[in-house]
């Protein structure tokens, strides 16, 4: 195995030890059902609410919270505390600082740099991608095209990823996974907070990972 590869086999453990594929196939069917509704919702760049999702599916408000608590459970999505979607990966439902803006007109939210690069691969379209590092104003532009080449400024630009030792996903990993302009300064974020373990991809590096992680998702749920 290269050092290429290696890098993007640790990437994709220490984001998804249990990919987000796995977790879904030990859904009973209503569960991935429901879950399969919420990425394509979020996929419309419009989040979905508990309530539209009630009426989507004719579910009782008692089953759909179970279900919905049930995924949550199997950090496929996170629910704020009035039972509302905050994320389901790779979206979020919130503004972060990774925008997906597809070359169909949609602009979506990532939770993370990685999702931001799943993103298009779920989907199966062009788009550009926008992440601005952490604690800076530093922003760093990636293309993808429809047949999964990739281009990006700056060129010296890459991605860290680095996660915690537990939680969620949305708390051990999303927060530390991000585009950074230049190696120097994903050095400098992993010296800062040395309770994170990681390490940078190359840009090519970390597509393959966003392909990976989400390129089948939505299409591995399908019934």
């Amino acid at each position: 195995m290269n050092e290429a590869s290696t890098e993007v086999d640790a990437a994709v453990q220490g984001i998804a030890p249990e990919s987000f594929a796995r977790r879904a196939a030990d859904l009973v069917p209503g569960d991935r059902a429901l879950y399969r509704s919420i990425l394509e919702g979020f996929s419309t760049a419009i989040p979905p609410t508990t309530a539209g999702l009630a009426r989507a599916g004719s579910a009782e408000p008692a089953v759909l919270a179970s279900r919905m608590q049930r995924l949550q459970a199997a950090d496929l999505i996170e629910l704020d505390g009035d039972g509302e979607l905050v994320l389901a990966y790779p979206f979020s439902a919130r503004p972060t600082r990774n925008r997906v803006d597809s070359a169909d007109g949609r602009q979506l939210w990532a939770c993370c740099a990685i999702d931001a690069l799943g993103i298009p691969f779920m989907l199966g379209v062009a788009a550009k991608i926008y992440g601005r590092e952490p604690d800076s104003e530093a922003e760093v532009e990636v293309s993808l095209g429809a047949d999964g080449e990739a281009s990006w400024q700056p060129q010296r630009a890459l991605v860290l990823v680095a996660w915690a030792d537990q939680g969620s996903t949305a708390c051990s990993a999303c927060p530390h996974i991000n585009f950074f302009a230049s190696p120097a300064r994903a050095d400098h974020q992993l010296t800062a907070n040395p309770e994170l373990s990681g390490s940078k991809l190359e840009m090519g590096e970390a597509v393959t990972v966003g392909r990976q992680l989400f390129g089948r998702l939505l299409a591995d749920l399908s019934p």
